[in-house]
This record gives C-alpha cells, sequence and structure tokens, in this order.
C-alpha cells in the first residue's frame, strides 16, 4: 500500500551514520595528538614528575573543574588503529569544545562529496581551546600545569615572613611578584613609612632593609 512505500522511501533515502574520525584533518594537530598519546613510558613519568613539581608552586591557585570534552576519551573510543603503544599519562588533553551529536545531510540525496557525513576532530586540538588536565596530590580536581604560575600566590606561599609582632609591618616589603608588579614608587615607601619604624632599627637601618628587595635583580 501507499503507506508502506512512503516508509521505505524514507528509510532508503535515510543517510549512513556519520563518521567521527579518531585523528584531525590538520597534519599538523594530528601530529600533536600521537605525541601526546604515545610519549615513551620514561618521558610519561618525567611529565608527572615535571607537573608534580609545577603543582607544588601552585598549592594555593585555583584548581580546575574539568571541561566538556577529553581527546584522550575520544581518541580511544574512536580510533580502530594506531592503540599499540598508547599510555595512559597522568595528563589528559581537555577541550571546551564539544563533539557533535549530530551533523551532515539528512537524506541520501544531499550527499555531494566524500567528505559530506564525515567528521573531523580538530577543533578539539586548536589552542585557543585546548587545555592540559592534570590530577595532582594538591589539586582537586585537576590543574593546568602549563599555565603561567600566578606569581602573586606562589611569592606568598614561599616567602618567609617577620613573625615578631614589631617587624610584622614590614613584611610587605619582603614580597617579590615579579618585574610586572613592581610599583613605580615602591622605592619611596621606606622615606614614607617611618611610623611603622621598629624601635630598635635606626633610620639608617631601617630604610635599606625596605628597599633592598625592592629592585627586580635583588629578588631571592
Amino acid at each position: 500500500n501507499a503507506q508502506k512505500i512512503e516508509t521505505d522511501l524514507k528509510a532508503a533515502e535515510k543517510p549512513p551514520d556519520p563518521l567521527l574520525l579518531s585523528l584531525p584533518k590538520d597534519r599538523k594537530l594530528a601530529l600533536r595528538a600521537l605525541g601526546f598519546l604515545h610519549l615513551p613510558r620514561d618521558l610519561c613519568h618525567l611529565l608527572d614528575l615535571g607537573f608534580a613539581a609545577q603543582n607544588l608552586l601552585n598549592l594555593k591557585n585555583n584548581s580546575l573543574q574539568p571541561t566538556s570534552t577529553s581527546f584522550t576519551s575520544y581518541y580511544i573510543g574512536r580510533s580502530t588503529h594506531c592503540k599499540k603503544g598508547l599510555i595512559q599519562t597522568v595528563a589528559k588533553l581537555s577541550t571546551s569544545n564539544k563533539v557533535p551529536t549530530s551533523f551532515g545531510p539528512t537524506n541520501i540525496d544531499e550527499f555531494q562529496c566524500r567528505s559530506d557525513g564525515v567528521w573531523y576532530p580538530d577543533n578539539l586540538l586548536c589552542s585557543s581551546s585546548l587545555t592540559i588536565m592534570w590530577k595532582g596530590v594538591y589539586c582537586n580536581p585537576f590543574f593546568n600545569p602549563v599555565d603561567e604560575n600566578n606569581l602573586e600566590i606562589t611569592a606568598k606561599y614561599f616567602t618567609d615572613m617577620y613573625t615578631q609582632e614589631e617587624y610584622i609591618p614590614l613584611n610587605f616589603s619582603l614580597l617579590q611578584y615579579g618585574e610586572k608588579k613592581f610599583s613605580q614608587t615602591r622605592g619611596n615607601i621606606p622615606l614614607a613609612s617611618q611610623s611603622i619604624k621598629p624601635d630598635s632599627f635606626r633610620k639608617v637601618e631601617f630604610e635599606p632593609i625596605l628597599t633592598s628587595r625592592s629592585a627586580d635583580f635583588a629578588a631571592l
């Protein structure tokens, strides 16, 4: 009957399932992915040790929530080859971009070329969206070990401060936040801070102590 013919026609016009390929179309992006996923075992250990050291400098940095897509998981789920030698490192390639749930022509007659209905994961490895996520001892749940250190947090955590009550007001002079954070008028602070001078200091001692770490070449 007509209804069965219409149903059979719709079934015949239905396109094949879309093809999600495991590697990007761009050669450089594909090599980036394969290089990360197939690191030699010793280099993976070195990678994790380096990230652990970096994590120690970021103890108080804000942790990252996992982004929507892990390229490592995507690759393992889609790859039918190249799995030999794949080592699961503690670090993961993660991206804010998502794998599409549907794409390509919806009717078989709309296919025009070989690439129709084929999806490459290039956008999962674009530098603008890609993040290395690492779960270490001191980060919960993850942090990005290749991000530039937060110098303010690092300085506060790793600088020994005065603990005696009369010297506590001088702690600001010990912190080094990096050259970009230096105030243009920092060298004038000792002259304007005579009110916090401890009684045990003379003026000739007080001013050099507050200025000794005011320049980047004096930073420890």
